[in-house]
């Protein structure tokens, strides 16, 4: 693909995929422990609350577990679609790119479909995944990105998710 560049504008709180590389790069997700840790630190304590105690109980233990657990897969979805938005951008941008320097060195047809080829590639190889859906990622993430605005917008507040999105 060649060296890209990154233009120092003004871009109103946008940052440059540069920047964005390097934030991604630079963050760790926590380690969530498996659940027998927070059972164990709850084998001392009653199964159901003491009538006229009062005192913590393994059953609200276990669903204080269950609240927090889940309030933390939410977030996670959050951001797996944020993610996905993130994601379509950066491929479009690819694909974008690449469609300039096709056009820059006026590409005939052949060499324009050898150059889609080694974007697909390269996507695969970045991604991990198999070529085919490297090829089906370049091709939603452009329809997403490029005609459907307010879809996208929803991918970015992480209340849509992929699968719905690409739908």
């Amino acid at each position: 693909m060649g060296g890209s560049v990154n233009f120092p504008v003004d871009r109103e709180g946008f940052s440059t995929t540069d920047a964005v590389a390097d934030l991604l790069n630079a963050f760790s997700f926590p380690t969530i422990v498996p659940l027998a840790t927070d059972m164990a630190a709850l084998a001392d304590v009653p199964e159901l609350p003491v009538p006229g105690e009062g005192g913590p109980c393994r059953l609200e233990g276990v669903r204080d577990i269950m609240d927090s657990t889940g309030t933390a897969l939410s977030a996670v979805g959050r951001h797996e679609n944020q993610t996905a938005a993130m994601k379509a951008v950066l491929v479009e941008r690819m694909l974008s790119a690449v469609e300039a320097e096709e056009a820059v060195l006026d590409l005939d047809l052949w060499q324009r479909e050898t150059s889609r080829i080694g974007l697909r590639a390269e996507v695969a190889v970045m991604m991990s995944i198999p070529e085919g859906m490297a090829s089906a990622l370049i091709i939603d993430s452009a329809a997403l990105v490029r005609h459907l605005p307010a879809t996208m917008a929803q991918l970015w507040a992480g209340v849509l998710g992929w699968g719905y999105a690409v739908i």
